[in-house]
């Protein structure tokens, strides 16, 4: 391809000319635009060329460019025949009219013949943009000190490890004794060079061998050092009579004793303490036996208000007391219903003791009952002295309270004609009054108007 600038032939598909590096690389179809970069003012731009023999540089120092302001060289869409040489005329150059071509500081011309190379034939291509300093290859240092000290830490290391593990220095391995009973661990651990200390652990293991270790099994002790053998112990039923609830449950937890039943037994002992325990105490179990323990509770009087006698009676005899009966008067309460008792409910009390039961009992019944009772014993009664017969049928008695009632029924006065010897009729009438009784209702204490039987 031949440079339209300087006309020297190159090689083909090169982007710039190697004689005078103008840009070949120019499109037919279409037009190419270089832009430059903004430059600072009064700054040079260099270029460095690639050595070309010996240590010379060749440096092309281009002219100052304003700052800030970007140069476009627009050039036109152009055929460029390496066989034939190129008409330029027409060319444009679209800068500023400041601008000028770069020239090369040792030749006002455009172009220039350069020496030629001693060794060997020059490159077809040349690279005109600046380049990087090259660095000169770093003499190569030897590895072998290097390799000497890794070999002398790993014989170091090989060495400290080897009299380590064989004990040489760091105190000894505990031996593994697990599963042991108690006197063989005892006796591989002093023929190691250490002091032994038993401790008893609760467990459902076999009764006697050694569970752990404390430094554990192949842990590092100094020669004379104490190991902790924990030994297997069978959990039995603690000594829990007579204590209370709360000691017992600490000695059963102390034991590992999980499943563990109280159930609550009346009795004349200590409220809260152990009557029995199933299993028994000293017996060997494990952590999940079933254990029953009876708890002793007092024995109290039920709460028996409200219901019949019969049903009163049967609750306190169940509940482990005798009963007796004693009636009270009361009209808010049904006869015949439970009032009360003594001692009252809920109060605790000996097994075998008695408790009084007292039933409700209506004084207005009582003494109505009295009353009528009275009036149907007979006919004939005095009235204020006169003389009555009553007709029963027709009494009507209203307790008035404090053993009081009040009484009205029709009767017919009589009397006696001695001459005659006949009884004389007087008209029917109706009497009323009240009487009062005694307790128990054997005599009347007063009335009004005065009522006797005739």
């Amino acid at each position: 391809m031949k440079c339209p600038n300087c006309q020297t032939e190159n090689r083909e598909g090169a982007k710039y000319c190697d004689e005078c590096g103008f840009a070949l690389s120019v499109s037919l179809d279409e037009e190419n635009t270089q832009t430059l970069p903004n430059l600072s003012e009064n700054k040079e731009l260099t270029q460095t060329l690639p050595k070309i023999s010996g240590n010379e540089e060749l440096t092309q120092t281009l002219p100052k460019i304003p700052e800030n302001e970007d140069l476009t060289q627009k050039l036109p869409s152009i055929t460029v025949d390496a066989d034939k040489e190129s008409d330029l005329s027409g060319i444009e150059h679209m800068a500023e009219e400041e601008y000028l071509p770069s020239s090369f500081s040792w030749d006002a011309g455009n172009t220039m013949k350069m020496p030629a190379i001693e060794e060997g034939e020059a490159s077809q291509s040349r690279n005109f943009l600046a380049s990087d300093t090259i660095d000169e290859p770093k003499q190569k240092r030897s590895k072998r000190p290097l390799i000497v000290i890794l070999a002398l830490l790993l014989v170091a290391a090989l060495g400290v490890g080897g009299t380590y593990y064989f004990e040489l220095w760091g105190g000894k391995s505990i031996p593994d004794v697990l599963g042991e009973t108690q006197a063989d661990a005892t006796d591989i651990l002093t023929s190691h060079g250490f002091t032994v200390k038993v401790m008893q652990v609760k467990s459902d293991d076999i009764e006697g061998i050694v569970l752990l270790t404390d430094p554990s099994v192949g842990a590092r002790q100094e020669e004379g050092g104490e190991v902790i053998i924990h030994v297997s112990q069978a959990r039995v039923i603690p000594e829990v009579l007579g204590l209370s609830r709360e000691e017992a449950e600490k000695l059963f937890a102390a034991e590992g004793l999980e499943s563990v039943q109280f159930v609550e037994t009346k009795s004349d002992k200590t409220e809260n303490s152990i009557l029995s325990v199933t299993p028994e105490v000293g017996e060997k179990v494990k952590s999940y036996t079933d254990i029953k323990v009876e708890v002793a509770v007092p024995y109290t009087v039920p709460d028996v208000s409200g219901m019949s006698l019969d049903d009163a009676k049967s609750a306190i005899k169940k509940a482990g007391f005798k009963s007796e009966v004693a009636y009270t008067y009361t009209e808010e309460k049904t006869e015949g219903t439970i009032v009360k008792t003594d001692p009252k409910a809920e109060s605790k009390l000996k097994s075998g003791s008695t408790v009084t039961i007292y039933v409700a009992k209506s004084r207005a019944k009582e003494v109505i009952s009295y009353t009528q009772t009275y009036f149907n014993s007979q006919d004939i009664f005095f009235v204020d002295g006169t003389r009555y017969l009553v007709d029963a049928d027709t009494l009507d008695v209203a307790y008035e309270g404090d053993s009081t009632v009040s009484w009205s029924m029709s009767a017919q006065s009589i009397s006696f004609d001695w001459g005659s010897l006949q009884i004389v009729y007087g008209d029917t009438q109706t009497l009323s009054g009240s009487l009062t009784w005694n307790d128990d209702g054997s005599s009347i204490t007063s009335s009004s108007p005065s009522v006797k039987k005739g």
